[in-house]
């Protein structure tokens, strides 16, 4: 029994993870946007991320003070830093490390484009470092391709990094990944720093208690035999 609802669990969470993330890359659709804090967001994903990443791996964190607010959707940034940090874990063989460093920058206009960026102007940078295995040369220009995975052995999608470019383009900035194989990767954000204080979203995780019960009908079509039993 224990083994079917492990099956199920994990093949369940699976199954919803890409649901969500076909859903919000096919709609395109504006976000949900506010004056966000990203330190706070990092600050508030730390112990969550703590479990997230092991024992095994120790989690760094250099947040620059003071560093301005940026506008975006809080849900989405928490995805994003999440989705960052999970891959860095599965990069990692062993023991490993990986550090989220925030700070501010001022670009000139000349630097703007080598940044993946229009114009230059004042910055948030997210960047999340890992030690693990890197990401060969031949294939680092496609990480953000819609599907195209360097890790289908182990259940990728192909679709986190896009929703992860996806995101920062939204947000009016850019994503760029820089890859040493056995030496780590480092996934970079930049977003259009502002001078408004944060504002919160009226963005909320649904409650268990409000989703819908009685004699709803379940249609299962699956290849994944641990997911049909």
């Amino acid at each position: 029994v224990f083994e079917k609802l492990k099956a199920a669990r994990d093949g369940g969470k699976r199954g919803a993870d890409l649901i969500k993330q076909l859903l919000t890359f096919a709609r395109r659709e504006e976000l949900e946007v506010g004056t966000v804090d990203p330190a706070k967001v990092i600050a508030t994903l730390q112990p969550l991320l703590r479990r997230a990443l092991g024992a095994r791996i120790t989690l760094e964190t250099t947040l620059q003070e003071h560093v301005g607010t940026v506008r975006a959707s809080v849900a989405q940034l928490e995805s994003v830093i999440v989705n960052l940090a999970v891959n860095a874990r599965d990069a990692i063989e062993g023991k490993g490390r990986v550090s989220i460093e925030l700070e501010s920058i001022d670009l000139q206009d000349h630097e703007a484009p080598l940044r993946g960026l229009a114009r230059g102007g004042r910055y948030v940078v997210v960047r999340m470092r890992d030690t693990g295995s890197g990401i060969p040369a031949h294939q680092l220009s496609r990480v953000f391709e819609p599907f195209f995975s360097t890790k289908r052995d182990r259940g990728g999608t192909g679709l986190g990094l896009s929703m992860v470019r996806w995101f920062a383009e939204q947000s009016q900035g850019s994503a760029t990944i820089e890859s040493v194989v056995e030496r780590g990767t480092t996934v970079t954000l930049l977003l259009p720093r502002l001078a408004e204080p944060a504002i919160e979203t009226s963005e909320r995780t649904m409650p268990l208690s409000t989703l819908p019960t009685g004699d709803e009908r379940v249609v299962v079509l699956a290849l994944d035999e641990a997911l049909r039993a």
